[in-house]
């Protein structure tokens, strides 16, 4: 049976224990992350590669708008992006176009961990209806401090990160919550100069 949490996050609230908290045994299913547009994360892990995760996006009208595959979360492996006739400019990723993209990285980039930062280069290949292209690139990742959040009664470790992105011509940022705990992530923000992309899409709740 789906168990519906209203999960807000409430820093430094130290709210009473819920019956329903998430689990790690949770993830062995799909579990969807609510956003504050109406849209949801729908979170599931990689039956091909251990440490990696699969996420589809879907708006507020249910319409599936992108998958992404990525290791601990926020490591990006490949992402897929259908054009959107609902989406909203500023909270929709990327709504306007369709485009596959692989990513790889170069070298083994480290298990995200509070305070830490990691620089790295790798290459984007990235396929849409004007053509192909690689773009390699240079990365930046910062790893926030750890903080305790409590959604809806229960009390989960978070810490945020954020990625840099450069390129020749080109720069793209993303912003994730990660949950050490399960070893996964949300993207909460994103921008693209190579499309004009720029939105930001805060979580209010998740549904497991």
């Amino acid at each position: 049976m789906t168990r519906l949490l209203v999960c807000v996050i409430c820093l430094g609230f130290a709210g009473a224990a819920h019956a329903d908290c998430l689990t790690a045994e949770d993830f062995q299913f799909e579990t969807t992350f609510l956003h504050k547009d109406g849209g949801e994360t729908r979170i599931t892990l990689s039956e091909d590669e251990p440490g990696a995760i699969v996420t589809e996006y879907r708006d507020g009208g249910g319409e599936p708008l992108r998958w992404t595959w990525m290791r601990h979360g926020v490591y990006p492996v490949g992402e897929q992006v259908n054009a959107s006739v609902t989406g909203e400019a500023g909270t929709t990723p990327w709504p306007t176009h369709e485009a596959q993209i692989q990513t790889v990285l170069d070298g083994v980039p480290p298990k995200p961990e509070a305070g830490l930062s990691w620089q790295g280069r790798g290459t984007d290949t990235r396929s849409a209806a004007d053509g192909a292209r690689d773009w390699p690139f240079r990365v930046t990742y910062r790893f926030d401090a750890e903080k305790e959040v409590t959604l809806s009664g229960c009390r989960y470790r978070m810490i945020g990160v954020d990625a840099e992105f450069v390129a020749d011509g080109a720069d793209w940022a993303a912003r994730w919550v990660y949950f050490p705990d399960f070893d996964v992530a949300v993207q909460t923000r994103g921008r693209d100069s190579r499309h004009g992309g720029d939105w930001a899409n805060g979580l209010v709740g998740i549904a497991f």
